[in-house]
């Protein structure tokens, strides 16, 4: 372990056992110490976060050795690496816990928070209220009209997830033959098989998404990927099966709660022809040939860029 150096703070010095008091600090000496502990201690996760996503991105096959079971939590410091990953837009006066708070949301509504944030001054309990608010304030980006040969789903999964999944009118929005592409949890990926038989669609196959992020527990393992289910209703044979498509993924997400645009793509290749939706969308798909082809049913955030 390195040895560590004191820090003078005025009238305080930072040593290794805690904190030494060298003399007869002022009121200003003892405020302007305390103000430094405490942007100390908002920032020192940021830190971490931050070095250890560098570590992982530098040192992929060896990053693990840096870790010292004496000052260093491998879960810890995931954690406060997914933060700083999937938090752009960072607010220096806000806390961490602020941060990871919004985490989940995209980047507009990150923003828009963690600005209210700092400006009200909010509790981190306050955030996480605006953060339940910014789920729940959506509005339509489109409806179905008719039925379709594919769709695409990347609901939320909570715990009626599943019961919620089963009475959504899935059926009337496809053809007789069609393939339906559902994002599935590692955490939800047996009991989703109950939403087979409501939809009438068997499952065909499946892709893996290796995120390359620490996505949360599962059991005993640091999550790391998630599942696309391929159902399919009738026959419906992709009109492309070769060169065929590998069925794991690796790649990061561009934007945070967004899945990778790498997907659509693959739909797109695999049916180059049909009408296709997107149920539960967060946005317009980013290209403009997906904006022509699909239509986006779901929702995102008021007010969002």
């Amino acid at each position: 372990m390195t040895p560590w150096t004191p820090i003078k703070l005025g009238g305080y010095e930072l040593v290794e056992t805690g904190l030494k008091i060298t003399g007869s600090p002022k009121l200003a000496e003892a405020d302007a110490a305390g103000r430094w502990l405490a942007e100390m201690d908002r920032r020192t996760q940021r830190w971490l976060g931050l070095w250890w996503l560098d570590a992982q991105d530098r040192f992929p096959e060896t990053y693990s050795q840096l870790l010292d079971p004496a000052i260093h939590n491998a879960d810890t410091l995931t954690e406060y690496a997914r933060v700083v990953r999937r938090v752009v837009d960072w607010e220096p006066e806000v806390s961490f816990s602020a941060h990871q708070a919004v985490a989940a949301l995209d980047r507009p509504a990150q923003r828009r928070i963690l600005r209210k944030a700092k400006a009200e001054n909010l509790t981190v309990s306050a955030v996480r209220q605006e953060v339940r608010k910014a789920s729940r304030r959506t509005i339509s980006t489109g409806a179905a009209r008719g039925a379709y040969r594919v769709a695409y789903l990347d609901p939320e999964y909570g715990p009626d997830a599943v019961k919620q999944l089963e009475q959504f009118p899935m059926p009337e929005h496809l053809l007789l033959n069609a393939a339906v592409f559902l994002w599935c949890p590692e955490l939800y990926r047996d009991s989703i098989q109950d939403v087979y038989s409501a939809w009438g669609v068997r499952k065909v196959g499946a892709f893996i998404w290796h995120t390359q992020e620490h996505g949360g527990p599962s059991g005993y393992l640091s999550t790391r990927h998630e599942h696309l289910l391929w159902l399919v209703r009738g026959r419906c044979t992709p009109d492309n099966l070769t060169p065929m498509v590998d069925s794991v993924v690796s790649v990061k997400a561009a934007n945070p709660g967004l899945k990778p645009e790498r997907f659509r793509q693959i739909i797109n290749r695999l049916y180059d022809h049909g009408r296709k939706v997107e149920f539960f969308a967060r946005r317009e798909g980013g290209s403009s040939r997906s904006r022509r082809e699909w239509t986006f049913v779901g929702q995102r955030e008021s007010g969002a860029a």
